[in-house]
């Protein structure tokens, strides 16, 4: 188990919480527009 290792994990969780509050949140704004 390395240091690099941890971090690139840690990244590639903050991208896939970024990727998924964003498509929620352009979903409700889709959703007010109808």
């Amino acid at each position: 188990m390395s240091n690099s290792y941890l971090q690139e994990g840690e990244l590639v969780l903050i991208v896939l919480i970024l990727t998924f509050a964003i498509t929620i949140w352009y979903a409700k704004r889709k959703k007010r527009k109808q």
